[in-house]
């Protein structure tokens, strides 16, 4: 956690945002993948930073906790934090900018002359 100071009451909190409160006494060898991905996610808001770098947050989770992805997203946003993600799975965050890669791509780059 950062070596941040959290109480239990955070924990709890974070683990409700992405509704993994009911996991928190079963040790992570347990979880299915999606459960370990909600709790992973739910670390993200129990120790609090101004910037979120996630890499395919969505990965291994159904649609039900992606709208809890979306909407934690959209309250740190909210908040004034930043959320740099990469993913092949669509999510709904309004006011993004989106890179696309593929524009990229070894073929679609023009290169010009030397």
């Amino acid at each position: 956690m950062r070596g941040a100071e959290i109480d239990d009451k955070n924990i709890l909190t974070a683990l409700d945002a992405f509704d993994a409160k009911h996991l928190a006494d079963i040790p992570g060898r347990f979880l299915s993948a999606g459960q370990k991905r909600r709790v992973n996610l739910a670390r993200i808001i129990a120790a609090p930073a101004p910037l979120w770098l996630l890499d395919e947050p969505t990965t291994a989770l159904d649609r039900a906790s992606i709208s809890l992805l979306d909407k934690a997203i959209k309250h740190h946003r909210e908040g004034g934090g930043i959320v740099v993600l990469s993913t092949h799975a669509d999510i709904s965050i309004e006011a993004a900018i989106i890179l696309d890669i593929s524009d990229y791509s070894p073929g679609k780059i023009k290169r010009g002359a030397a």
